[in-house]
């Protein structure tokens, strides 16, 4: 694009804005119309027709003041679903997370200013009500979602802000009483919504251990002893795991590597009520259907908590050993390879990235992605082009692999530019008179536990299918 370099010029500078100012919005009265002036160079560089609102002032309307970001939110939206998502451009993506956090700090703004207007006493607090703070992180969320990487610490600390502290207008003031006084108010909410739902909930967790144990019986896998993984329960060191693993492509599983994690122990992801409380009010996106290749699968942006109570446990409940039936599996809600630990750092601080992830950077190059849902989910025989570390939190997985000296047998859809790394085989039923040569494909094969970790190196295709309600998280670098 020949404006791409005036955009990220913009951007760049704007960033600045926010690093230079507590995102805490102490934005100044110059600084806030300077983003504002931002986003109307940019709306003039994009040469878009739609006009927005060309005089910018401090003290206009409400509706006025957020009808410019909110207004340019829709055409980048527009822009970025016009096509295939990998051909989007980042710095496409980086605008749109930048007009949603100007959308917020608009609102945000004008009520911190009208409130310094009406009020004397300038240390008194903003308390944004519920219906609104959840419109505003439904914004901040797809920010998240929708945009690339650049906003997103910024995104996270107004995250913070509006989910744990009310706003104050003193600058140097630690807002440490109102905080309190509203973590008191949302810990009270927090409260009132468990006790209505702390009888269900615990007769659902009930329901879901036994369920677990139900499924596993049923579900009971007879593997190959021939073509079992390589199983060790001492973890290697690097360079063994560089020089016995990496460098040689060989899968691998560790036992027992994860035990000292939070998400094992005291915030344990086995416990749907403290997923609940951290991340219920947030907006993820789901796959429902049975799997990514089928016809029927679609694709929802839906509430954390309805995806829990609607594709978790109600699952769980109406589990009677099996989901093959076309009803069940067409409803399958899966959270599959999504950013839900950019959107929610608390989930993040349970878990680590293993040593054995290369990292020049502190981790910045590790890919981290979230994998939740009900048993029965399937992810179809595919390959990857990084390295990955597949770390089994709750429940347990089937999983077949195949070297990529298997490809020919294994019939890629070649000719997909989406699906060209996905094999065209149903594993689970294969079809041998279109794909003869899938027979004589070698494997190996596995039921990955609570607490296992497996690697899996670049381009070895892997087949995978919750055996329970599961929770991973892979680690591609």
């Amino acid at each position: 694009m020949d404006f791409q370099s005036e955009l990220t010029k913009l951007l760049e500078k704007s960033y600045e804005i926010y690093k230079e100012n507590d995102v805490g919005i102490k934005l100044n009265e110059k600084n806030y119309k300077f983003l504002l002036v931002y986003l109307n160079s940019i709306h003039s560089i994009l040469q878009i027709d739609r006009e927005l609102k060309p005089n910018i002032s401090y003290d206009i309307e409400f509706k006025e003041l957020v009808m410019i970001p909110e207004e340019f939110m829709e055409i980048i939206f527009d822009i970025i679903h016009s096509g295939p998502w990998n051909d989007i451009e980042i710095i496409l993506k980086d605008l749109y997370a930048y007009s949603s956090i100007l959308y917020v700090h608009s609102f945000i703004f004008y009520r911190l200013n009208n409130n310094i207007n009406n009020n004397k006493n300038e240390k008194e607090d903003i308390i944004i009500p519920n219906s609104i703070k959840i419109n505003l992180l439904k914004k901040l969320d797809l920010a998240i979602l929708f945009g690339d990487k650049l906003f997103n610490k910024v995104i996270n600390q107004i995250i913070n802000l509006l989910l744990n502290g009310s706003i104050n207008n003193n600058n140097n003031n630690n807002n440490n009483n109102n905080s309190n006084n509203n973590n008191s108010n949302n810990n009270n909410n927090n409260n009132n919504n468990n006790n209505n739902n702390n009888n269900n909930n615990n007769n659902n967790n009930n329901n879901n251990n036994n369920n677990n144990n139900n499924n596993n019986k049923s579900n009971k896998i007879i593997l190959n002893e021939d073509k079992l993984i390589k199983r060790t329960s001492v973890p290697p060191s690097l360079n063994q795991f560089e020089n016995d693993y990496k460098i040689k492509g060989i899968p691998f599983v560790i036992e027992n590597y994860m035990k000292e994690w939070p998400c094992f122990n005291d915030r344990k992801w086995s416990d749907l009520n403290y997923l609940k409380q951290v991340a219920g009010s947030r907006l993820v996106p789901i796959e429902i259907g049975p799997n990514y290749l089928h016809e029927n699968m679609k694709q929802k942006l839906m509430n954390f908590n309805k995806f829990v109570d609607n594709y978790i446990i109600s699952k769980n409940n109406n589990n009677n050993g099996d989901n093959e039936d076309k009803e069940n599996r067409d409803n399958i809600g899966y959270l599959a390879q999504t950013k839900l630990f950019e959107q929610i750092p608390q989930l993040r601080n349970d878990i680590s990235i293993p040593e054995y992830c290369e990292s020049k950077n502190g981790g910045d190059n590790v890919e981290i992605n979230a994998w939740f849902g009900p048993k029965g989910t399937v992810t179809p025989l595919h390959y990857d082009p990084k390295h990955n570390f597949l770390c089994q939190i709750v429940g347990r997985k089937y999983i077949k692999l195949f070297s990529p000296k298997e490809s020919r047998n294994l019939y890629p859809h070649s000719n997909s530019p989406l699906f060209f790394n996905t094999s065209m085989v149903d594993i689970e039923n294969p079809d041998h008179l279109k794909f003869p040569l899938y027979k004589n494909a070698d494997y190996i094969e596995l039921v990955l536990n609570e607490g296992e970790i497996l690697y899996i190196p670049p381009s070895y295709w892997h087949f995978v299918k919750s055996l329970s309600q599961s929770f991973s998280v892979s680690y591609w670098w």
